[in-house]
């Protein structure tokens, strides 16, 4: 996953058979465990398959790591549950516009000047 790339719901769609990463949170969990609804930080209903059914209390954010298999799927490799105390004064209005600009200066962002190669 060190290529994976972090995106909001909305671009899901540009990133097919893409590795990506994906944060939001936890609406339901499937009767087996293996497969959650999460509602991504710009409100994107999206299904995640996860590995392994999940052992735990699941709530409040999630962050998946996993392939974008289409514009509301994403096949989870692992994923890390943010609970509720954590993540209550969590911003997603300033998160979005961080990916929006990170989107825009793509490769760029670590360019001091023109010689510069990004690492």
């Amino acid at each position: 996953m060190v290529n994976a790339k972090r995106i909001t719901g909305k671009q899901l769609t540009d990133y097919t058979t893409k590795d990506v990463i994906l944060l939001g949170q936890i609406k339901k969990i499937s009767s087996n465990g293996k497969g959650i609804e999460m509602s991504t930080t710009d409100n994107v209903l999206v299904n995640v398959n996860l590995p392994e059914p999940i052992n735990e209390v699941a709530e409040g954010y999630i962050e998946v790591y996993g392939t974008a298999m289409s514009r509301s799927t994403v096949s989870c490799k692992s994923y890390i549950i943010i609970p509720p105390e954590m993540s209550d004064n969590f911003e997603t209005d300033k998160y979005n516009a961080l990916l929006s600009t990170l989107l825009v200066i793509e490769s760029k962002k670590w360019k001091i000047n023109a010689e510069d190669d990004p690492l």
